[in-house]
């Protein structure tokens, strides 16, 4: 793909396949990595960066990676780029496109679970004229293409609003899961219970908020003016006042499909979410996110939260109710223990690669929560199911493979295996009586799948 701040990501993302992955979870933001852009100009030989044909500067201020210090040939097309004017409306599908055409190396080999993020709502992050990433890629410029650069509604067209394209380019377990469709959905392998969330709608104080907060009077649909480019949703059904979490189709699901976990079959239960819980970089949403779904977790006894959105890598604390450190937990910086009902482990891979560069704290604290964080590295992450006692999660460096974090996690053998994580059902998996899917390796030894959160995550299980 060029240089490319993902094109490591990607090199040692196939090697993984290559290696024997399983299955791929992407968690959000897939449209949005700075590879899926088309160029529209050639790259002048003489530039030392070229990023999209037009400048010589990249965007976000972060560092600049070594393969864009490498200018493209002279008259060659770079691989990012915008239409003149920067008119996202024009560039979102072909973006789709390009994106899944670059992974058909992985997807042709093995199943690709995506979990929704906010770059999958619509085309554009906010309403008017200046959209932030298609005016990075045209020299900070205003969008002139679109009918008028004022208008608060039509920066994406209704076919490129409500999750749209995400809901049409993938069939995810949802159905087979009691879930709903690409939204939320669980499955099973070897002794994981792997469970995806939707961060961005149907819950309370959801970030992209649902049209039902947009009507008016005696509405049945919000007028075009009441409405603004991220509102989506509910895709579940809502029993009652869409202010009240417990009232939405998610919810209920979710409750019922971690009690019917059979810990017996899979003792390890992991959760993935485009955005986390808890970081250094404080944001309301995951004041809301916790307040959603926190507790549940933490009653059915959820060992591994995983997240992105944020464009660092992170690891937390294992962390109990609203932010309480479960120190206990902590063996060594490098090892856990569960300490199921009391805490969880929460991690954070947003970097994949993104033409934003990485997040940074800006002067804010690093906080204690914090055990690792990396501002400066792309890459991925592996985890690893040993036995029903043992995980292994390392975060790959996209520049070289090198290892950049690592963390061991351990789990009590059970002295008494009980179904599900509050020990009320014995089946396995799936809400309202629906069991989730099964994939069963067809050989012994390390199994890996890959999966992220515009920050590629390899899970690696050992049968």
């Amino acid at each position: 793909m060029g240089y490319t701040n993902a094109a490591g990501t990607y090199k040692y993302l196939n090697k993984a396949v290559s290696d024997g992955a399983a299955f791929a979870w992407h968690g959000g933001d897939l449209s949005y990595a700075d590879d899926w852009f088309s160029g529209i100009l050639p790259c002048e030989d003489d530039w030392p960066v070229c990023y999209n044909g037009t400048s010589t500067s990249l965007p976000g201020g972060g560092p600049i990676p070594d393969d864009y210090k490498t200018p493209l040939p002279k008259g060659e097309v770079a691989n990012q780029g915008s239409p003149r004017g920067g008119d996202m409306s024009v560039l979102y599908e072909s973006n789709w496109d390009l994106w899944q055409q670059w992974l058909n190396n992985i997807t042709l080999k093995i199943p690709y679970m995506v979990v929704p993020g906010n770059h999958e709502a619509t085309c554009a992050e906010f309403d008017g004229g200046n959209n932030t990433l298609s005016a990075y890629l045209d020299n900070d410029k205003s969008n002139g293409t679109q009918p008028n650069t004022t208008l608060n509604y039509y920066s994406c067209p209704p076919s490129q609003r409500n999750f749209t394209a995400f809901q049409n380019r993938f069939h995810m377990a949802g159905d087979k899961s009691g879930g709903v469709g690409n939204f939320w959905y669980s499955f099973d392998y070897g002794l994981a219970h792997f469970v995806s969330i939707n961060t961005e709608t149907d819950y309370a104080n959801s970030p992209e908020k649902p049209f039902a907060a947009d009507l008016k009077g005696d509405e049945t649909h919000p007028k075009a003016n009441e409405t603004y480019v991220t509102d989506s949703g509910p895709f579940g059904a809502v029993h009652g006042s869409y202010n009240d979490t417990k009232n939405y189709e998610q919810y209920q699901w979710l409750a019922k499909d971690l009690e019917s976990v059979d810990r017996c079959k899979t003792p390890w239960v992991i959760v993935m979410g485009h955005r986390p819980m808890y970081s250094s970089e404080v944001a309301k949403y995951q004041v809301n996110i916790r307040a959603a779904f926190e507790d549940l977790m933490l009653k059915n006894n959820v060992d591994v939260y995983i997240a992105g959105h944020i464009h660092w890598y992170e690891r937390l604390q294992p962390m109990g109710h609203n932010g309480t450190i479960d120190s206990g937990s902590i063996i060594n910086n490098n090892t856990y223990k569960t300490n199921p009902g009391k805490s969880m482990v929460h991690l954070v891979n947003g970097a994949a690669g993104n033409l934003e560069s990485h997040s940074v704290l800006d002067g804010e604290p690093r906080l204690n929560m914090t055990m690792f964080l990396d501002q400066t590295h792309f890459g991925f992450a592996k985890l690893t199911v040993h036995n029903e006692t043992a995980l292994s999660w390392n975060f790959v460096h996209g520049d070289g493979g090198v290892i950049g974090d690592e963390l061991t996690v351990l789990k009590e053998s059970a002295s008494k295996c009980t179904a599900s994580g509050s020990g009320n059902s014995s089946s396995s998996g799936g809400a309202s009586g629906t069991k989730a899917p099964v994939a069963t390796p067809t050989s012994a030894g390390t199994k890996t799948f890959v999966s992220g959160v515009l920050g590629l995550l390899v899970l690696a299980l050992a049968l």
